[in-house]
């Protein structure tokens, strides 16, 4: 490791110190076994050490991939400098999202909450409007009676994490972190080059790709 570089890394550590240490990384760290832990480190400490890239865009792919969404992995391309984001990132932070919504005293409504979330498609908003209205027309009292985004009445409080993911059809599984067999099931569509959450548990997830219940 040259002085240049290793001066680089030292002072990546000390300016975000307070932040990796502090409440955001005990909120994070929680979604995150060990091994992707250790990726991680991996991946801050081979970005600080590259020179193609300007620092101040290093600091912020690593700040995100490291801290602010957990299963957001950054591989480097040695012929073109770029960064290719896994997806499965943006699923995984909406539902946590909405799971902190919905811990929340001052929880937002579902149709509400979505339509103010931008990592969210047209269609999903729409699909969830439909549902939404269908069920309080069937069943004017009660609705729906459940909660559509996690296909269940019940949810796991700590959040989900990352259980698999079809790269192909681009559907994803997320778990609960503390509730095992808890299973939702996710797809995200790509539009305009940005990523965006376009089902999830019932709203837009055909009959055969929804988690057993």
């Amino acid at each position: 490791m040259g002085t240049d570089s290793l001066l680089k890394l030292i002072t990546f550590i000390i300016i975000n110190w307070s932040e990796l240490s502090g409440s955001t990384l005990q909120k994070y760290i929680f979604y995150l076994n060990e091994q992707q832990m250790i990726n991680r480190v991996i991946i801050l400490i081979f970005c600080m050490l590259t020179q193609s890239v300007d620092a101040q865009t290093k600091n912020n792919y690593i700040y995100t991939g490291l801290i602010k969404n957990d299963s957001l992995i950054y591989n480097r391309s040695i012929s073109d400098h770029s960064f290719e984001i896994d997806p499965t990132g943006i699923a995984i932070q909406f539902i946590n999202d909405y799971v902190e919504n919905c811990n929340s005293k001052e929880k937002v409504e579902i149709t509400n909450w979505v339509n103010n979330y931008p990592e969210v498609s047209l269609r999903f908003k729409e699909e969830l409007k439909q549902l939404i209205l269908e069920a309080e027309q069937n069943e004017p009292e009660i609705g729906l009676g459940f909660d559509p985004i996690f296909d269940a009445q019940d949810y796991p409080e700590e959040g989900f994490k990352l259980f698999s993911f079809d790269s192909t059809t681009n559907y994803l599984t997320v778990e609960g972190i503390h509730w095992e067999g808890f299973y939702v099931t996710m797809k995200i569509k790509k539009y305009n080059d940005n990523w965006r959450v376009e089902g999830c548990g019932i709203i837009n997830i055909p009959k055969s790709k929804q988690a057993k219940r």
